[in-house]
């Protein structure tokens, strides 16, 4: 029963967020949206892109290094607690060609938005089941979908863990 209830709601917000955020990406960029529109197949690659880009998880559980590290010139002793931005993961120059372009196309996704090795999110498969179907099912229905505001003007709620819009306002045609 705990496992289902953290299923429930551990995955509800993430995946709520997931799908906002995607929406919020995805509008402004006419061309990828353009792409999408022509054929189904890419929505799961838009969704893996969406956690890339614009994660609704923001900062991993605290991690303690066993050894003392020097990352970025900062030395960090044995046992200090470490937040890692899962989001800066995501916009990694010497991980992704061009990290600060969306790009449903990109072959090479690899994100840290659910987390990694045993840390890795057991709400990960329904999250990205449900935002590749309720996504093309949106844009489907509603073609004409544009959004009612400017991104930037779009009001986030925030907390240590995660992120999402509170609204999404859009207008339908």
């Amino acid at each position: 029963m705990g496992t289902l209830a953290l299923l429930l709601m551990a995955g509800h917000e993430t995946t709520v967020d997931l799908i906002g955020s995607a929406v919020l990406t995805v509008l402004p960029h006419p061309g990828q949206r353009a792409l999408l529109a022509e054929r189904p197949e890419p929505w799961p690659r838009a969704v893996e892109e969406t956690l890339r880009w614009n994660g609704s998880v923001v900062m991993a559980v605290y991690r303690f290094p066993v050894e003392d590290v020097e990352i970025g010139g900062v030395r960090i002793p044995a046992g200090e607690p470490v937040m890692i931005s899962l989001p800066g993961a995501g916009r990694g120059p010497r991980r992704h060609a061009d990290p600060g372009t969306f790009d449903v196309a990109r072959e090479d996704h690899g994100h840290l938005a659910f987390g990694h090795g045993i840390h890795h999110r057991l709400g990960a498969p329904p999250a990205r089941l449900e935002a590749s179907v309720a996504l093309p099912a949106l844009f489907a229905r509603f073609p004409g979908l544009r959004l009612g505001t400017e991104p930037e003007r779009t009001r986030w709620h925030e907390s240590a863990v995660s992120r999402g819009p509170v609204a999404v306002p859009v207008r339908l045609t």
